[in-house]
């Protein structure tokens, strides 16, 4: 009966992205199976939040998820009463059967079957000890629309350079958030094409935003691929992570798209800074080519080092 792990889904795509493998980590050490919930999901900035995970397939691994029945009539009754998210929120701190990130920190912490997990858990130790484990480590797409096939099937044709273009909220919350500058993109695009002839494909959720702030940019793209193309985020984050060159931005989306690029063998530019107020350079895997936005020059990715390592080891310390 207690042959499981769970973990509580939070945030978009790149995030859930996060608390899935931390969860496929555990089960893949425990060998049980995974459940993702999305109960909490709700409680974000952002009500119009869902499991987009559970739209893709993960071959080898044993994954239920589970959406919450309450989670909309919640969301439909309170999406404007920011206070009422934070008395749910702290009512689930007070759940003594959900194990928080901060207390995988504690020396006496064990993994053990039957638990259920909450956190961001922003680190890619995670992915790379399932791919170690598991070096076809990939994922599809539940039901892949046509317009999905007929992009995709382009893209592997002619192998353009995909460039991903992160504004939306980040403009709502400029306290928190900053945007990247143009010369990023454009720098990052001579660097990766240095023959000149490459396609550029431009990833945006709206592309009149994008051509505001990026215009320069926008007058090299050849192709746009936005919302209005009829493509879902899941399908969206499929076909950006097939890229062979790509330009990703400071987002969680973009950033595991590059890590699967880069695990296929091809060609990622990251951001050094995330861009946030309180940036965290960690996501910029020194494992990729980043940019440094202060002296614009791109610093070489190189391999695996010895911090992965190291995080094994507190890993592994941290099961019976």
């Amino acid at each position: 009966m207690k042959n499981f792990t769970k973990v509580k889904v939070i945030g978009g795509i790149g995030n859930q992205f996060f608390v899935l493998v931390f969860g496929l980590a555990i089960c893949d050490k425990l060998k049980t199976k995974l459940i993702v919930d999305d109960s909490i999901i709700y409680l974000g900035s952002n009500k119009s939040r869902k499991m987009d995970i559970a739209n893709l397939i993960f071959n080898g691994f044993n994954i239920e998820y589970r959406k919450s029945k309450l989670k909309g009539l919640l969301v439909s009754h309170f999406k404007f009463i920011t206070f009422i998210n934070k008395i749910f929120w702290k009512l689930a701190r007070l759940n003594r059967n959900l194990i928080f990130e901060e207390n995988l920190s504690k020396l006496q912490f064990k993994f053990t079957k039957g638990k259920s997990f909450s956190g961001y858990f922003q680190d890619w130790f995670y992915a790379d000890y399932i791919h170690e484990n598991n070096p076809n480590f990939s994922f599809d797409l539940v039901d892949p629309s046509i317009n999905y096939i007929d992009l995709l099937n382009k893209a592997q044709q002619i192998k353009p350079i995909f460039v991903h273009v992160r504004l939306g909220d980040y403009l709502n919350f400029p306290d928190i958030y900053t945007i990247l500058p143009e010369f990023y993109f454009l720098d990052s695009l001579k660097f990766l094409n240095l023959n000149g002839n490459s396609e550029i494909w431009l990833f945006t959720e709206n592309f009149n935003e994008a051509r505001r702030y990026y215009p320069e940019l926008v007058e090299k793209v050849d192709r746009v691929v936005d919302k209005e193309g009829g493509l879902s985020d899941p399908e969206s984050f499929k076909l950006l992570s097939e890229a062979t060159k790509l330009v990703a931005s400071n987002s969680t989306f973009s950033m595991w798209a590059a890590w699967f690029v880069n695990k296929n063998g091809f060609s990622a530019v990251v951001p050094m800074g995330f861009g946030t107020k309180e940036s965290s350079y960690q996501l910029a895997d020194e494992r990729w080519d980043r940019f440094d936005l202060e002296t614009r020059v791109i610093i070489p990715g190189s391999k695996l080092g010895s911090r992965y390592l190291q995080k094994k080891r507190e890993f592994l310390d941290k099961f019976e």
